[in-house]
């Protein structure tokens, strides 16, 4: 089978490049993929062609239907079809003799019952089936080569192009890492300096309160100084005046003593 646009019709409509974001949505939605509905277009465009199925061609499933395999040719290589040299014989026959033979043309004219059209040529074109047939079925392998080769580099490039989306996003997502990066880096340094900040006036405020308290004892301390200080004196004062009283005790004893002996001679 050639790859005529009539041959290669396909069962379902397969992502390509040049679709918009809403039918990779829409496709992925279909296959049941899930997805970020608020991605990117190359988002959606990469996850569509990982998962891209094969081909799938109408004439090919219903060829499959009555238990055959279509093989298909390269591009390009229609000499390798039996039928397209036998159209080819025919199509140049009809050519050579339309020009300038009458009769041919007033046979084309007649009905096919009465008289066969080109039938000594229809009798040959079995056997020229059959001949081109025997010549590409020496030339079988060669097809199936070519035709790996062509499902080879297909793949390749469809490799190739998949591995450059994937890089495409690999190195957006790499520059938004980046991005994200770099403001996380901006906002720790801010929250750092914001911390020494906060950590400095927490500072000040600690050595302020640490001055007041000092203060604040050194005033307690001096008053209770002072007061220790005029107890003191008190109690000097006090053991002053018991020394005193102890004297003029001392001294009354001694006057009683002395008129008790004088009450006592008389």
């Amino acid at each position: 089978m050639d790859n005529a646009p009539y041959h290669s019709v396909q069962v379902e409509k397969l992502p390509t490049k040049s679709w918009r974001k809403d039918e990779y949505a829409a496709w992925l939605m279909k296959h049941d993929i899930k997805f970020n509905p608020s991605a990117m277009k190359m988002e959606l465009m990469s996850k569509a062609l990982a998962h891209k199925p094969e081909k799938r061609y109408k004439i090919d499933e219903m060829v499959r239907e009555y238990g055959h395999q279509v093989l298909r040719l390269p591009p390009c290589h229609c000499q390798y079809n039996p039928i397209e040299l036998v159209w080819a014989n025919c199509k140049g026959y009809y050519k050579k003799h339309t020009r300038s033979n009458n009769k041919f043309m007033m046979q084309l004219s007649e009905p096919f019952g009465k008289k066969p059209l080109l039938e000594s040529h229809l009798k040959g074109t079995k056997a020229i089936f059959y001949n081109y047939r025997k010549y590409n079925n020496k030339n079988h392998k060669e097809v199936i080569v070519s035709s790996l080769s062509f499902i080879v580099d297909r793949l390749s490039l469809e490799r190739a192009e998949v591995k450059e989306v994937v890089r495409k996003e690999l190195s957006s997502q790499l520059a938004a890492l980046e991005q994200e990066v770099a403001r996380t880096r901006e906002e720790l340094a801010e929250s750092r300096v914001r911390a020494q900040l906060q950590l400095a006036a927490k500072e000040e405020k600690l050595k302020a309160l640490a001055a007041t308290k000092e203060t604040e004892l050194q005033e307690v301390y001096r008053r209770v100084k002072l007061a220790v200080a005029k107890k003191d004196e008190s109690v000097q004062q006090l053991q002053k005046q018991y020394e005193a009283a102890l004297e003029r005790c001392c001294h009354l004893e001694d006057l009683l003593e002395q008129q008790r002996r004088d009450f006592l001679l008389k």
